[in-house]
């Protein structure tokens, strides 16, 4: 109890003595005419005894003085007609009321000056969005922003200031917009449709929305688009899975090399714009009337003469695993078993040979437009693995010969244990891949000619 005494008697001392310290420098500043720096001081008075009445009447007494010199400053301006100083010192006249309104210090103003202050703020913020407005007319919109910004300053909120000078934020953007979307419009009418769609395209680049540069855009596209089709491969080979494979890598490349102005078919989408049933395989005839009844400007036909494939001697190398089960034990729960199965690793070497041709027929008038033939040839040696079961079961560990508390973990590290024993499954050279390496180069080669042509109409 004595400790505490003690305590709060030092506590005591210093808080009088800083007290006394605040007070003294207060008195000073005042008798200096340092009215801020004096008022401050009895505020740190007041801060520590939040009761003393004579720091809050000092303070009371010097923040009004810095009023009332900030009041001459003011009518000063104001009656010479100084609208920005005149603003700046009502500002500041603001912000010292605001700073001194929580330590109930009563400030003598009278209200006519609150009306002074209004009326000059009114006035500046009309001038600065009155030459907004007439920089924004000039397209001037670096100084339109400028000025919308201080009017918002001054009132915020001022009329649409604020609205308008984020309109006039990205005024080079607004220039390139404008010029381009001028660049589209002149295209457009002179039936330029692809050069309208790109100055379109670049005006909502730099301004997104900009007027009515969205429609432009696609009225373009839509006008200067061209549609075709490529159907189904014939062939006169029997390996429909090459033939197939081959088709859906051509249609899927032309996709790729399709641009806003080329729109890309398949067999299958073409037959969605017909209610008739389409062939399987076209003749020049059949592309002439099917091409004119879809709509679309022409139909690829590609058609393979000779499809080659050659193989060499096939070794076999048996390799042994374990493929996982289940069965049931006594207790009527699974238990995890392994049987001994073989899997195989197939080599050999392949060639592959191909060739053929390929015309785009014109729709309405059966015109052949582009024709041109194709030969390919590959070889590569083959080297899988073979295996009739689920490779998802195997693993290199007799799980019959683990104890229980082992098999568990071997189980987890089954499927890193298959990726390295069982590698070849990947089929890295595979027949699969010999093929890829055959039919890549020519659906690149007659995708990227056919899309190169509708591109240039």
């Amino acid at each position: 109890m004595n400790k505490i005494l003690i305590i709060a008697s030092i506590l005591f001392i210093v808080a009088c003595s800083a007290t006394s310290k605040y007070f003294d420098m207060a008195e000073k500043f005042e008798k200096l005419n340092d009215y801020e720096s004096a008022a401050k001081n009895y505020i740190k008075v007041y801060e520590i005894e939040k009761g003393n009445k004579e720091a809050i009447a000092g303070a009371t007494r010097n923040v009004q003085n810095i009023l009332d010199s900030k009041l001459l400053k003011f009518d000063n301006y104001f009656e010479k007609k100084n609208k920005i100083q005149s603003y700046l010192e009502s500002k500041e006249i603001d912000e010292l009321i605001n700073d001194y309104k929580n330590y109930k210090i009563n400030l003598n103003i009278a209200s006519e000056y609150f009306e002074k202050f209004d009326f000059v703020k009114k006035l500046l913020a009309d001038e600065f969005y009155n030459k907004g407005i007439d920089a924004y007319n000039l397209k001037k919109w670096k100084k339109a922003k400028q000025y919308f910004d201080k009017a918002n300053e001054v009132i915020p909120g001022f009329k649409d200031s604020k609205k308008l000078a984020n309109q006039t934020s990205n005024y080079k953007n607004n220039e390139k917009a404008e010029k381009y979307y001028v660049s589209a419009i002149e295209n457009y009418n002179k039936e330029r449709f692809k050069d309208a769609y790109e100055y379109a395209k670049q005006s909502l680049y730099a301004v997104p929305n900009y007027k009515d540069a969205n429609k432009l855009l696609k009225q373009s596209q839509e006008l200067s688009q061209s549609t075709f089709a490529i159907v189904n491969i014939k062939s006169k080979s029997s390996n429909k899975k090459i033939t197939d494979k081959f088709y859906s890598k051509l249609t899927k490349m032309a996709k790729n090399y399709s641009s806003p102005f080329i729109n890309v078919l398949n067999h299958k989408d073409l037959q969605g714009y017909l209610v008739e049933t389409i062939p399987n395989y076209f003749s020049k005839n059949d592309a002439k009337i099917i091409g004119n009844a879809a709509g679309i400007d022409g139909i690829v036909l590609v058609e393979i003469n000779k499809l080659r494939v050659n193989k060499g001697k096939e070794k076999r190398t048996s390799k042994k695993a374990y493929e996982r089960y289940y069965v049931k034990n006594s207790k009527g729960r699974n238990t995890l078993k392994g049987k001994k199965v073989t899997y195989y690793i197939i080599e050999n070497a392949a060639e592959y040979s191909i060739s053929g041709n390929y015309r785009i027929i014109e729709s309405g008038t059966g015109k052949v437009i582009l024709q041109d033939t194709f030969s390919e040839k590959f070889q590569d040696k083959i080297k899988y693995a073979k295996y009739n079961g689920d490779w998802n079961q195997l693993t290199s560990i007799d799980l019959n010969q683990k104890p229980l508390n082992q098999l568990f973990s071997t189980v987890l590290s089954s499927e890193t244990i298959q990726k390295n024993l069982f590698k070849e499954r990947n089929r890295f050279y595979s027949e699969e891949s010999v093929v890829d390496n055959l039919l890549d180069p020519i659906s690149n080669k007659i995708s990227k000619r056919v899309c190169r042509y509708y591109h240039n109409l």
